[in-house]
Formats: C-alpha cells, sequence, structure tokens
C-alpha cells in the first residue's frame, strides 16, 4: 500500500472532519468509531480523493461495509480501483 494514498486520505480526513483534540491519525484510524464519519462525510472524502488521487474515481463501484471501518481499509479499497482501472486500459 502506498504511503501516498494513505497520505491523501489524512489530509482529506482534516480537511472535512474535525480530528478529536489527542487522536493521532494513522492508518488503522477507524471512520465511525473514532472519528463518527456518516454517509455524508464519506462522500466528501471520497469526492475530494477522486480531485488528489489520479485515476481514481469511485464509479458504480461496490461497496462493502469493511471498505469503510479504516484508513487502511480505503487504501486497499483505492489500490484495487486503481488497479484494475490499469487492466482495462
Amino acid at each position: 500500500m502506498t504511503i501516498t494514498i494513505i497520505n491523501a486520505i489524512l489530509e482529506g480526513i482534516t480537511e472535512i472532519a474535525e480530528v478529536p483534540a489527542g487522536l493521532e491519525l494513522s492508518a488503522s484510524t477507524e471512520f465511525e468509531r473514532d472519528l463518527g464519519f456518516d454517509s455524508g462525510n464519506f462522500i466528501e472524502l471520497f469526492l475530494l480523493l477522486e480531485e488528489q488521487i489520479p485515476g481514481f474515481t469511485l464509479g458504480s463501484s461496490r461497496l462493502a461495509q469493511e471498505d469503510f471501518q479504516s484508513v487502511e481499509n480505503i487504501a486497499r479499497f483505492i489500490e484495487r480501483r486503481l488497479a484494475s482501472a490499469e487492466i482495462a486500459a
């Protein structure tokens, strides 16, 4: 997993949400438990990530609950989307 994708996610979080005092963001940060993310937050985050990560689009992806659990899970999801885009090209 690339650090670039994780960093883009962490930067996106700080742009769209208030990070609780004392919480250090990392790949293991959980969106609902640690940040209280809701569906609106996820939409904002994915729109931001589509702008920041070249070649990434959410498109009509089938998303599973585990794709949203943590920063690391979303990073893996993005990597799979980028890999499938490369194969299709």
